[in-house]
């Protein structure tokens, strides 16, 4: 290899100087002659047998496409399964996963008994810390539950009360008004007596009134007659209401 050689390959295939006429001529279509002959001839039979060129190039490309998928889709999924294989592999032998070694080695591990114990320690202090998180979680989700029905429980128990306090109010609602009701139809029955005892004390005091009247028309008569020396009259009789009594003539 010589700089000469090196310049005549840079220059071959055009990186320096950059001329990208090489390339393209490598990959530029050969582009067939058309004779005068093959342009007359343009017939449907010509047109009909490149469709049927063009139809079988396209189904034999989706048939290639088809497999190819097919394939990886079977590829991904051996994949995925070897992946499953591993980390179940990983999980039944946790000894190769140890981790902190004092001397990393490339290949093979050599297993003395002090790294041995140190191993099998630390599996039992991973099992121990997954069994004490897996029981810490169960704890959490048994107080959340709790928490959870305690809360239920007073939402229930504060509704009971306010039904409680409302059927409390609605009854006393209802002896006020059931009271209020008696105590209008007391009002209108007492009514009704006391108007009829108003009008007998009216009564009353318009007979005595009128009995006063008599009596001084009486002693006024009594006056006149001691006065003229006459016997006096007797006064007239009278009823309870002030009524003048006239007795028949046999009694007089």
């Amino acid at each position: 290899m010589t700089p000469e050689l090196i310049k005549k390959a840079f220059t071959a295939t055009g990186i320096c100087p950059p001329d990208p006429t090489p390339v393209l001529k490598k990959f530029k279509p050969a582009t067939p002659e058309v004779s005068s002959s093959d342009e007359d001839s343009t017939s449907p039979l010509s047109d009909r047998g490149e469709r049927s060129r063009v139809v079988r190039r396209l189904n034999k490309t989706l048939h290639q496409l088809v497999v190819e998928n097919r394939l990886l889709r079977n590829e991904i999924k051996g994949l995925t399964e070897e992946l499953c294989r591993r980390g179940e592999r990983q999980k039944s032998y946790p000894l190769k996963r140890r981790e902190h070694l004092d001397t990393p080695h490339g290949g093979a591990v050599f297993w003395s008994p002090r790294k041995l114990r140190q191993a099998r320690e630390q599996w039992a202090e991973k099992q121990q810390k997954r069994d004490q998180e897996k029981l810490q979680k169960t704890r959490i989700s048994e107080l959340r539950e709790q928490a959870r029905l305690y809360k239920l429980k007073v939402t229930q128990e504060k509704r009971a009360a306010r039904e409680a306090a409302k059927e409390v109010r609605m009854k006393e609602k209802a002896e006020k008004e059931a009271e209020r009701a008696r105590k209008k139809l007391n009002n209108n029955t007492k009514k009704p007596i006391r108007q009829s005892q108003n009008g007998k004390r009216k009564a009353s005091k318009v007979n005595n009134n009128r009995n006063k009247g008599q009596k001084r028309v009486v002693d006024s008569v009594v006056d006149e007659g001691e006065a003229s020396g006459a016997a006096p009259a007797s006064p007239p009789r009278v009823t309870r209401h002030g009524r003048n009594i006239k007795l028949p003539a046999k009694y007089k």
